[in-house]
């Protein structure tokens, strides 16, 4: 008897440990093509990207709903990345009202959902774009965009929708003296990256029902 309480109390702490953690650190990837040429970049040419949003956080800051539609807007944990013809985009700040994420919430349906990586400071370009953007405040942004209902709230989704589910979606690089070079998302894909304290917890909690178990074991001997 006591053996077999020991055992299922071991294959509980292992359904538990493998019971998958809580994701909260989603990853972007999306690629597709230049579709207006700029800084030297080719039209047709390929891109690649990625950015990030943390599905836990709360807005930063929020905007009252007018006429059923509601806008917020959210730290970015980590850069975005961005590789066109062999140079990349970056940025090296996170400090919000600078780079932020800002998603719509369209209840009634009239208005589109959106939901935008928006980086306007500090931005880092290798390569051949180096020499091509220059003047002040250069902007990078990565924007999805859809007809209602793509959200199911204001907060940051759980699992990013599809790209089917969006509408154009695409990639713009802008200068303040009017250069634009816009490319258009063709593929996408969401990775969730389980939240590290998660798996700690459930750790800790399948060790001290496997030993409880053990405990019960040996004094029922």
């Amino acid at each position: 008897m006591a053996s077999k309480l020991l055992w299922a109390g071991l294959l509980l702490s292992a359904a538990i440990v493998r019971m998958p953690a809580f994701g909260d650190t989603v990853q972007i990837d999306f690629s597709g093509y230049i579709a207006q040429a700029g800084f030297g970049v080719p039209a047709g040419e390929p891109f690649t990207g990625s950015a990030f949003y943390t599905v836990s956080d709360s807005p930063a800051y929020s905007w009252p709903c007018s006429a059923g539609t509601c806008t917020a807007a959210y730290a970015i944990p980590q850069s975005f990345t961005f590789t066109v013809d062999g140079s990349t985009v970056y940025s090296s700040d996170f400090a919000f009202g600078n780079n932020d994420i800002y998603v719509q919430y369209g209840q009634s349906g009239s208005d589109p959902d959106q939901m935008s990586w928006i980086f306007t400071s500090n931005l880092v370009v290798n390569g051949i774009l180096a020499s091509q953007v220059v003047g002040p405040s250069p902007e990078f942004s990565i924007n999805f965009q859809g007809s209602s209902p793509v959200l199911d709230s204001l907060g940051l989704p759980e699992e990013f929708p599809a790209l089917s589910d969006w509408s154009g979606p695409n990639v713009e690089l802008t200068t303040s003296n009017g250069h634009l070079l816009e490319g258009d998302i063709t593929n996408l894909s969401a990775i969730t990256t389980p939240e590290p304290s998660d798996f700690g917890l459930m750790l800790i909690g399948s060790l001290g029902i496997a030993l409880l178990v053990w405990r019960r074991a040996r004094t029922s001997r």
